[in-house]
């Protein structure tokens, strides 16, 4: 034991001497700086340890399985940095941005050296009596997390960007109205027009589709999908008149004569409270005001997921972004 300390202690020596300084003294300088590299090491180690126990907490808590993008730790007293003071699980989206920007969001394009610049995303979400905050670079993994917290049953307040898009999409609904009323001029009252629509429709949508068969009662296909029949009437009127219960439950009845225990009708009018909550409870599909929009003009290959009006896809991230941003980013 003693020749493996002679060599270190031997050097020691000669370090003093060369600086001047005394043996004792420069084992003492030693001992504090190996004492603090020891510090610094426990400290880290704890600081470790206390945020696994924190990440497994929410992990649990949450049951989120992966947190590796980001960074979690507890909400501090009012007062400092990321404090929320209401008690509703919410986040604020960082968009990626040029460091060097015009107004209007575009690349300074007189700054010779420039790049985008990710800030942190932050997610607060309430455990008990405790809020921890989550942060992240990457918009595109906290809209996941979101998105996945919400379909587990957690409400998350909307961000700055969702309230936008809530207010862009009560717009766009003020062009339903439009579309449907184009719809019925185009058909101009000509029934068998709007029904050929719906059959050709209604194919690009998945959907194996036949005339009914000969009947009294106005059903016009017959229509299936992934084993699930359903006889279809199409219902050509002016737009804005009211489909009523006492309708409803007649085209039932209709349905039912035929031996039909599902029925679908697609209409350009609309349909009464009471109707709806009767169609609801009866197995009959209702396409009318936005349904019938999508049935329509939308894609079914670009039809996923059904968010809420409000709620940001990844496509609406990277639509918000400057296009040379966005390609930068997105490599």
């Amino acid at each position: 034991m003693l020749d493996l300390l002679a060599k270190p202690l031997t050097y020691i020596n000669l370090l003093s001497n060369r600086l001047g300084i005394e043996p004792k003294l420069m084992y003492g300088i030693l001992i504090s700086i190996i004492s603090l590299i020891i510090l610094l090491i426990v400290i880290l180690a704890i600081h470790k340890i206390k945020r696994v126990f924190i990440e497994r907490r929410i992990s649990g808590f949450f049951n989120i399985s992966d947190l590796s993008k980001f960074r979690v730790r507890r909400m501090g007293k009012p007062g400092t940095q990321y404090y929320r003071e209401d008690g509703v699980n919410s986040f604020e989206l960082a968009l990626p941005h040029w460091k060097n920007m015009l107004e209007d969001g575009s690349k300074d394009k007189k700054r010779l050296f420039n790049k985008v610049v990710c800030d942190k995303s932050f997610l607060w979400l309430h455990a008990g009596r405790k809020v921890y905050i989550l942060s992240c670079k990457d918009p595109l993994e906290m809209i996941y997390l979101v998105h996945t917290l919400r379909d587990s049953g957690l409400d998350i307040a909307p961000c700055i960007q969702e309230l936008d898009k809530q207010i862009k999409a009560e717009e766009q609904k003020l062009s339903v109205n439009k579309r449907i009323y184009n719809l019925v001029q185009k058909a101009n009252g000509d029934r068998e027009v709007f029904i050929e629509l719906c059959k050709e429709r209604l194919q690009v949508w998945g959907y194996t589709v036949a005339a009914a068969p000969q009947n009294s009662y106005d059903m016009d296909l017959f229509v299936q999908r992934n084993g699930h029949p359903s006889i279809v009437r199409c219902l050509l009127t002016s737009q804005g008149q009211l489909i009523s219960l006492d309708y409803l439950q007649s085209f039932k009845q209709a349905a039912e004569q035929l031996l039909a225990d599902n029925c679908m009708l697609i209409t350009t009018g609309s349909i009464t409270v009471a109707a709806a909550g009767y169609a609801k409870d009866n197995k009959i599909d209702i396409v009318c005001g936005e349904q019938l929009i999508e049935l329509v003009y939308k894609d079914s290959s670009s039809v996923g997921k059904e968010y809420l009006d409000w709620e940001l896809t990844n496509n609406d991230i990277i639509g918000l972004l400057d296009e040379e941003c966005a390609a930068v980013y997105l490599k």
